[in-house]
């Protein structure tokens, strides 16, 4: 069945944000940060809760950090909406100086390429306003159809808002990611899925086609619109 539309993951698929957004976690606590045992005490719950909470948004993140910072002292209760926002905020601008200043060459060349074959649509874990933001800053903005970031919606709920969209049939949808919320909605939805080799992947069911990189996709895809796979 013929290939018609091709929906992206950003982070760690397009870009390599996601050890970007884990610094992050740790470097916007600079001003409660007292010592160098703080900063990796800070790094340790950070990476703990994400690794043992995967998908979670930048704002539950911020709010244990916080929370937990209350509880061994190092900053006064009570943690309010208006410090957690002030948090995200800056973990916001780190992030998009970061992806910024990434290499995105590699990427821009196949969406280029793919968006002359196929309809793109970007899924993201990433709040949508952010994700616009730094889409457009990066130039990508005209190769999507359309854009989605969580919230306001699921990947999944996305996912499904796409194939009524696109009045498509699973099978000329593939996925491309890098997690396992990427490969549950496509399996969800009976769509192909193509993995994208990250450094924190994550999958409680082995992918069929893992790539090292996105310059591999376009062979890969026309693979799959020829039964190969």
């Amino acid at each position: 069945m013929r290939i018609k539309t091709v929906v992206f993951d950003f982070d760690d698929t397009l870009v390599k944000s996601e050890a970007i957004k884990r610094r992050a976690f740790v470097e916007i606590f600079d001003d409660v940060r007292e010592s160098r045992e703080a900063k990796s005490w800070i790094k340790n719950v950070a990476e703990n809760f994400l690794t043992g909470n995967p998908g979670k948004s930048r704002q539950e993140t911020i709010h244990t950090v916080l929370e937990l910072l209350c509880e061994d002292g190092l900053i006064p209760r009570p943690v309010t909406i208006e410090m957690i926002m002030a948090y995200v905020q800056k973990f916001s601008e780190y992030v998009e100086r970061g992806i910024l200043n990434s290499e995105i060459s590699e990427s821009s060349e196949t969406l280029k390429q793919l968006s002359q074959k196929f309809n793109l649509y970007l899924n993201s874990a990433t709040p949508i306003e952010n994700l616009e933001s730094v889409v457009k800053k990066l130039g990508w903005r005209k190769f999507f159809k359309d854009v989605y970031g969580v919230p306001p919606g699921t990947k999944l709920q996305n996912l499904k808002d796409i194939l009524r969209k696109e009045n498509a049939l699973p099978g000329e949808v593939i996925v491309v990611g890098d997690g396992e919320s990427d490969r549950q909605s496509a399996e969800e939805c009976f769509c192909h899925f193509i993995a994208i080799q990250g450094e924190f992947n994550h999958f409680d069911k082995k992918p069929k086609i893992i790539l090292e990189s996105v310059s591999e996709l376009y062979e890969n895809i026309k693979k799959i619109s020829k039964g190969r796979f």
